[in-house]
Formats: C-alpha cells, structure tokens, sequence
C-alpha cells in the first residue's frame, strides 16, 4: 500500500526545486542548492488563481549569500516513465507581498531541530496554465495528498514511506528521479517545545523536503504525516547510522494556517 500510493497519488505531491543565490556585485558569480518540495496547501480563490504552498527543508532555500534568489520549481510527470515530461514555476526574490512568491525560513520553537522552509509558489507555470489543475468549479482539482489532520501521530513501530529527488539518482538518469524509501518510526519526540520524528532508514542529499506518508489504521487510507528536515548521527561517531528527521505535519499544518493563512490540502 505505501509504495502503491507512491506510483499512484504521491507523485503529484512531489517538486523538485532548484533555489540559485546570485550576487549582486558578481552577477556571473552563482550557487545552487537543490532539493525536494511536498505541496501541503494552497490559498486564493477561483477569480485571483490559487497559489500553491510548498514545505521543504530550511537547507535547500536557505540563502547564504544574503543577495537575491532565484527559485525554479519542476512539477514532474512520469506517466510515460521512459519520457517524463515536467512544468515550470519560477520566481526571483523580493518585496514580499500577501500574494507575492516567496520563499520563507520556519522560525517557530527550536528550528535548529526543525530545518523547515516553505514557498508561496506562483499560480501560474511558465507555460501560462495553473500551477494546480482545478476542477468545475475553478478550485484545486484531487490529486494533491491529503495531509494528516492535527490529532493523529503515528506511533513508534508504524511503517512509513518517504521520497525525493536524491543528487546521486539524478547524476544517474541524467534529469531529477524521484526515489522511493521506507522504514518505520523509531520515536516520536513530543516535547512542550517541539515535535520531531526519528525514522529508521536511509536518506541522501536531495531528499530534504520530501514527504513521509503512511496508511491510516481507521480508514485505511494514505496520509502525508512529515517532511523530512535532515539526517543525523552522533558528532563523536558520524560513521555510525543514525536517524532520519522528519518534521510532523501538526507543525507544518499550525505555521501554514495561522503564519501564511493558507488552507492545507485535504483531498485525496
């Protein structure tokens, strides 16, 4: 069931987004990070367009150079696995309005442990066409996750799955491939301050951002739960396996409502 939802619903889910810091004194001077997107909301209203809102790890749209950003982000379709074919959203950064692009950093309690950053994406692709598809009524059409609602955890022991754009696996197709991983919960940290999944598996540059989803026991359905954050061992024995990070969607879903006032996805 986890690695059908994979092929089947998650994929929509899924951006891979390039974020390129340019300096100003040095316009040929460029770095770039790239990583993995979950589309967890959207706001707007069916006259305006809807903008999507995209979580992903602070890393990937983190800029160092404190200049300008350009963020291009691809929606891939692999319905034809040998010729996948993608859309293109991009925007540079800049005065941030109430329905400007923007890419923003999460600075709720303890984000040393919870490196989180979320983009308001723009509500049109390159191409002119809606960043989501939309349905009759000119709203966000099904096909984007739903997201797990504030009063589910999944517990220690529970079966999960996660997935992104790994750097290797894109060295090796030559264009961004989405992967898929799977583990379990080793803890669920719950704490006054903070919350934060330990899962137990593999992770690899690129996946940051990624989504991590299981099977509801009540209705047997999937639900994105987190997002992964990071990967972390001891600093004394970094060669000994460590955890997963994964941000649980509760924070995710409070900062996208009452920061951005978006409304989180909720269809399947």
């Amino acid at each position: 069931m986890l690695a059908k939802t994979f092929h089947e619903k998650l994929q929509h889910s899924l951006v891979y987004i390039e974020s390129t810091c340019i300096e100003r004194a040095c316009p040929n001077s460029t770095r770039t990070a790239a990583g993995t997107g979950t589309v967890i909301g959207y706001q707007g209203n069916p006259e305006d367009g809807w903008l999507p809102y995209i979580a992903t790890a602070g890393h990937v749209i983190r800029s160092e150079c404190c200049h300008e950003s350009r963020f291009r982000l691809y929606r891939y379709s692999f319905t034809d696995v040998a010729h996948p074919t993608h859309r293109l959203a991009e925007f540079d950064s800049g005065a941030v309005g109430p329905r400007t692009p923007c890419a923003e950093l999460y600075s709720g309690p303890h984000s040393d442990l919870l490196d989180i950053g979320f983009i308001r994406g723009p509500k049109e692709c390159t191409d002119g066409k809606p960043f989501f598809e939309l349905n009759d009524a000119g709203e966000p059409a099904a096909g984007t996750m739903p997201i797990e609602s504030d009063w589910f955890w999944a517990s220690e022991g529970e079966r999960v799955a996660w997935a992104g754009f790994p750097a290797l696996a894109a060295e090796i197709a030559q264009r961004p491939q989405p992967c898929y991983f799977e583990g379990c919960v080793s803890a669920l940290i719950i704490r006054e301050e903070y919350q934060l999944y330990l899962l137990d598996g593999h992770n690899t540059f690129g996946v940051s951002g990624g989504p991590v989803w299981s099977i509801s026991t009540q209705t047997q359905t999937p639900r994105i739960i987190g997002v992964i954050s990071s990967y972390q061992s001891t600093a004394d024995t970094p060669e000994v396996p460590g955890f997963v990070h994964a941000a649980p969607m509760q924070t995710l879903r409070g900062y996208l409502q009452h920061v951005w006032g978006a409304k989180p996805t909720t269809r399947n």
